[in-house]
């Protein structure tokens, strides 16, 4: 429980916070740039794109200059353990039927070891640090500490990439939803043009603080995209015996499973009949994507949990979040993107690759292609990252990928 309440802290608003978003903008702004510097077309597979993305920048902001991800073999060795997780923990000849996910761990927890046994953590986030404190005060030895950050790790990095790659297909998958957020966006974009050597500059100055107070379209499109690829389960204790809407009795020390797809696709909760005139979230059928289902009015309390609840909601959702609209910010306003074999977007069908997942995988990858807009295609980006005390701005160019 200790650190647990530790990881809570370390993920509150606050300095610590503001330090693991800096340094996640900044990654994400340098992938996005070298992604395409222009002019012509740049093929991806847009799962793996995010993926990627996704995990070396939030490791990069956790782990910090000696984060282990960085090696494509670790890189390689977590996703596998992640993907066969659940094959793995059932125990059943783990060398026979998920050789990939125990290799994996076996990887991951001895490029722990090697960060923990040098002293790296003094250099990564106060979430790595103040896990690893309580760990020694415990009395924990080195390879337990390993371990237990292997597992760690899974809750750090497995369902912000999913959660990223859906959020990005959803809104490039909708034109009217894209031209809708690219205004929004646009809005609080400041652009100067400066010359050089005869040459214009274009610089865009984004502030993300913006987004959450002035693009509700956006927060909706990402709240309805959680409601729909969101897997996750709470449990609970039932410490009295109980009877529930005098109907179901919950017998004391059993263990109450609250899937979050079930409420989240509860039409009684979601959708309003026709002869209803009371203001629910959207008319919408409930089973649809509805990017602005959330503007209309807020959610009936406990009818949208993807970040779980009570004591056991999740501590990184802010940074989840902070990361994913930027991740998306950057990508509608700088790229038109289109599927590479010029039909219609289709829709991967989504599969749970372990039972610690709280976000749905895509089975297939898009490949897609990427272009850069025109008039978005200058290489000078400035940020300001939400902070408790005031903005953190810096500069990103395209192709620098230098730290923070």
């Amino acid at each position: 429980m200790e650190g647990y309440k530790g990881m809570h802290t370390a993920l509150a608003p606050g300095p610590g916070l503001d330090k693991i978003n800096k340094s996640i903008v900044h990654d994400i702004a340098a992938a996005v740039l070298r992604l395409n510097a222009g002019p012509g077309t740049v093929r991806i597979s847009l799962y793996q794109w995010v993926r990627h993305t996704i995990t070396i920048a939030t490791s990069n902001a956790v782990y910090g200059t000696h984060n282990i991800f960085r090696e494509p073999e670790i890189y390689k060795a977590f996703w596998d353990y992640e993907t066969n997780l659940t094959v793995l923990l059932l125990g059943i000849f783990p060398g026979l039927f998920s050789p990939s996910a125990q290799r994996g761990r076996a990887r991951v927890r001895k490029a722990f070891e090697a960060y923990f046994k040098a002293g790296h953590q003094a250099y990564g986030s106060d979430l790595v640090q103040s896990r690893h404190a309580v760990a020694v005060r415990n009395g924990v030895v080195l390879q337990d500490i390993a371990g237990l950050e292997t597992t760690m790790s899974i809750g750090v990095l497995a369902n912000t990439a999913p959660a990223g790659f859906w959020t990005v297909w959803h809104v490039f998958a909708h034109p009217s939803l894209l031209a809708d957020l690219r205004k929004e966006l646009e809005a609080i974009v400041h652009t100067t043009q400066t010359s050089s050597a005869d040459t214009p500059q274009l610089t865009h100055h984004l502030d993300l603080q913006r987004i959450r107070t002035e693009c509700p379209l956006l927060i909706s499109t990402w709240h309805e995209v959680l409601r729909h690829i969101g897997c996750g389960t709470s449990a609970r204790l039932v410490r009295e015996d109980y009877m529930l809407q005098d109907r179901y009795f919950l017998r004391k020390n059993a263990v109450v499973h609250m899937p979050s797809q079930v409420v989240h696709s509860d039409p009684t909760l979601w959708q309003t009949p026709k002869d209803n005139n009371n203001k629910t979230p959207s008319a919408a059928p409930v089973k649809s994507f509805d990017p602005r289902r959330f503007l209309s009015a807020k959610p009936t309390p406990g009818a949208f949990r993807p970040f779980g609840g009570g004591s056991t909601l999740c501590p990184g959702r802010h940074l989840s979040a902070m990361e994913i609209q930027a991740l998306v910010a950057m990508m509608v306003l700088r790229y038109e993107m289109r599927p590479a074999d010029g039909g219609e977007w289709r829709k991967p069908e989504t599969y749970l690759t372990s039972f610690a997942s709280a976000i749905v995988s895509p089975r297939e990858d898009p490949v897609v292609d990427v272009e850069m807009r025109d008039g978005w295609g200058g290489e000078r980006w400035t940020f300001e990252v939400p902070s408790r005390e005031r903005g953190v701005r810096f500069e990103k160019t395209g192709g620098d990928d230098s730290g923070p």
